[in-house]
């Protein structure tokens, strides 16, 4: 039987296996994104929410899935990280 993963105090041993896990993947996140529609949504600051909502939308499945669960790990980061203020 494997042994569960419980926890790990070093942030950069794990930060570094999440980056090993994108690196391993078959299909790369952010290769579905050209750099004309970067381009497009750095051109038009006051619609980049809009924009990103949309082109993440297309995604294809499962990096759509991959890319939002990578946005939750930031927002769990940002979350529990003691240098923020607490709102």
């Amino acid at each position: 039987m494997k042994e569960l993963f419980e926890s790990c105090a070093d942030v950069n041993c794990i930060a570094n296996l999440i980056k090993v896990w994108f690196r391993e993947l078959p299909t790369q996140v952010l290769s579905v994104v050209t750099t004309q529609q970067i381009d497009e949504i750095a051109d038009d600051p006051d619609q980049d929410i809009e924009r990103i909502g949309i082109l993440i939308k297309g995604f294809p499945e499962p990096i759509k899935s991959i890319f939002f669960w990578l946005l939750d790990v930031c927002v769990d980061v940002y979350k529990n990280d003691r240098t923020q203020p607490n709102d």
